[in-house]
C-alpha cells in the first residue's frame, strides 16, 4: 500500500462504475454489497481508497447492463423473503 493509505488510481474506474451503478438503481452501500455478494465494510473500503476492487466486481454490472429485462431490486429483510417463500 502507498505511503498515504491510498491505493493508486488504477482501480478508480472500477469504483466510480460501481458508484454509478450504485446511484443509477438507487441502492445504498448495503444493498450493493448485496448485490455483488460482498461485506458493506468491504464495499466500504473500494469507496474510501483504503482496498482495491477487483475488476471482476463489474462482472455483475455488465451482465445487468446487457440483459435489459434484468432488473436489480432493493433487497428485503430476511422476514420478507421467507414470508414470499412461505407464499409460494
Amino acid at each position: 500500500m502507498p505511503a498515504n493509505g491510498k491505493h493508486s488510481h488504477v482501480s478508480g474506474s472500477v469504483v466510480e462504475r460501481l458508484h454509478s451503478f450504485m446511484q443509477a438503481h438507487d441502492l445504498g452501500l448495503e444493498e450493493l454489497a448485496d448485490f455483488l455478494e460482498t461485506c458493506p465494510h468491504t464495499l466500504a473500503q473500494w469507496f474510501n481508497g483504503t482496498a482495491i476492487a477487483p475488476a471482476c466486481s463489474l462482472i455483475p454490472l455488465s451482465l445487468i447492463s446487457r440483459m435489459p429485462q434484468a432488473r436489480v431490486y432493493r433487497s428485503h429483510s430476511k422476514e420478507e423473503v421467507l414470508r414470499r417463500v412461505q407464499a409460494l
